[in-house]
This record gives structure tokens, C-alpha cells and sequence, in this order.
């Protein structure tokens, strides 16, 4: 026997559509960062394809979760840290 939600169903695409449009940090995007006065990338990537030395890094990672649905010239403030992250750029890795 199935069941069906249709209303939970679109819930969920309506949240992938979020995902997938607009300048919001995200899983699958490249985000250019400036922090204490050095400008580096990171991907958005899983944690199986996380490689930080070479700017892919998990989503599941402190810093990817505290940059999560920010957007250029955000800053964000990290808790034990005297250097805010600013948000330079966002595109689809």
C-alpha cells in the first residue's frame, strides 16, 4: 500500500527550488569569502568530496554552517573568533 502527501511533497520541492536559485550560501555553491583581510573560495560539498585544503569543504562543517543562507555583503560573526566572515560572491559550483 502507498501513501501519499502531497502537501509534504511540495514542501520538499518547494525548499529544493529555494536551494537552487537566488545568491544564498548553499550545498553545490562556490562562495568567495574575506576574513581578517584574506580573500579565499570555498564549495559547498559533501562530506565524502571534502578536501579544505583545497577549498572543498563539508556542509556539515562549522564554518559551512555558519555561512548557510548568507548572501554577498553579508557579514557574519563567528562565536571565538574576532574576525567576521564577509560575504564577497555566491555561484553555482
Amino acid at each position: 500500500m502507498s501513501h501519499s502527501h502531497p502537501a509534504l511533497v511540495d514542501q520538499a520541492i518547494g525548499g529544493l527550488a529555494l536551494l537552487a536559485s537566488g545568491d544564498a550560501v548553499a550545498f553545490g555553491t562556490r562562495v568567495t569569502i574575506e576574513q581578517g583581510g584574506d580573500v579565499r573560495a570555498l564549495t559547498i560539498v559533501g562530506y565524502d568530496e571534502a578536501d579544505p585544503e583545497g577549498g572543498l569543504i563539508a556542509f556539515s562543517s562549522p564554518i559551512a554552517q555558519a555561512i548557510m543562507g548568507a548572501e554577498p555583503d553579508d557579514t557574519i560573526e563567528l562565536v571565538g573568533s574576532d574576525n567576521p566572515i564577509r560575504e564577497i560572491s555566491v555561484e553555482r559550483a
